[in-house]
C-alpha cells in the first residue's frame, strides 16, 4: 500500500509477532458467548431483527415511486458508479 499510497516502493520489514495464547482470547468458559450469556444474539439474529424493523420502510419506498425510478435511488444508495456497464450474459 505504501507504493501506491505514499509513492514509497521500499521493502517493508514486519517485526516478530508473538501470537496470543488460545486461553487468552477466551473471554468465556467455553469460548461460545451464546452459550454462556441466554440473552446473547447471534450475528444472523441481529441481522434479522433489523431487516424486520426496516420492512414497512423498505415496502414505503417501492411503493412511493416507480421500479426504474426506484432502482435509480438503491443505485445511488448503493454508491454503484453509472460509467460501468451490465455484465452481459
Amino acid at each position: 500500500m505504501r507504493r501506491w499510497l505514499l509513492d514509497n516502493s521500499d521493502s517493508v520489514a514486519e517485526p516478530e509477532l508473538a501470537p496470543f495464547d488460545r486461553k487468552d482470547l477466551q473471554v468465556t468458559k467455553s469460548g461460545q458467548v451464546l452459550r454462556e450469556f441466554p440473552h446473547a444474539l447471534s450475528v444472523a439474529d441481529l441481522n434479522l431483527r433489523r431487516a424486520r424493523e426496516l420492512t414497512s420502510a423498505r415496502r414505503d419506498f417501492w411503493q412511493s415511486r416507480d421500479v426504474p425510478e426506484a432502482l435509480a435511488r438503491v443505485r445511488e444508495l448503493a454508491g454503484v458508479d453509472e460509467t460501468i456497464l451490465s455484465p452481459e450474459i
